[in-house]
């Protein structure tokens, strides 16, 4: 495993690179320049996160992260006899949270449709299901067919890129408002968006940057 530049917007194959790292570890008698190499690009790859790309991320877990990378650094410079263990151990937990993070990320490119609309159907549980397919632009009857366990209907075309838009958006929104407010925010206009309401400009691709700004700048908003 040589030592590469890390994409943390790829969870899951930074946990697999840590875990590897740290059976290279527990094996050599010294720490090999490749986990030396993974833990200083996986903490400027931290450091030099995308703000956009990290607002739909949960702040606490995030702020874990940070802090095991922390401390895997300081265990490559510490001089006491016990440094190893505490590499180990950083590493570990490293794994373990971009695990949980690959696991916090249902809503990517790669997943199925109708696992993203049932992750919205869960998300916004506090939301009735006519308010959340008037949302996606669709009929309550299709929109409960996408959820439903047994039947295979599946989003298409304009509805699936509807779908994956609004879900971006409320993974965002997620960590600050409540299911109904995550709702409301869609609907209201906003001088950002040129007075649309976001609602309003959800089917112009042109406009995704915008949007997506724009939630980023809501939950930025609230935190504050």
């Amino acid at each position: 495993m040589a030592a590469t530049a890390i994409d943390i917007s790829a969870p899951s194959a930074v946990a697999q690179a840590l875990a590897a790292a740290n059976g290279r570890l527990a094996g050599a008698a010294e720490t090999p320049p490749e986990v030396v190499g993974l833990v200083e690009d996986l903490a400027d790859a931290i450091a030099a996160g995308d703000e956009q790309a990290l607002a739909s991320v949960n702040p606490w877990l995030w702020i874990r992260i940070q802090g095991a990378a922390l401390r895997a650094q300081a265990a490559l410079r510490a001089e006491d006899p016990d440094r190893r263990r505490a590499l180990r151990l950083a590493l570990e937990q490293l794994r373990f949270l971009f695990a949980r993070l690959a696991e916090r990320a249902p809503i990517g490119e790669d997943r199925p449709a109708r696992e993203v609309a049932r992750w919205l159907e869960a998300t916004l549980a506090g939301v009735p299901q006519q308010r959340k397919a008037a949302l996606l632009g669709v009929s309550l009857r299709t929109y409960q067919r996408w959820v439903s366990d047994r039947d295979g209907t599946t989003p298409a075309d304009d509805d699936e890129r509807r779908l994956r838009v609004v879900a971006r958006l409320v993974n965002q929104l997620r960590h600050s408002l409540t299911g109904p407010g995550v709702v409301d925010w869609f609907t209201r206009p906003r001088a950002d968006l040129d007075g649309a309401a976001p609602a309003d400009v959800l089917d112009d691709p042109g406009r995704l940057e915008a949007l997506l700004g724009a939630a980023a700048a809501s939950r930025g908003s609230i935190a504050a």
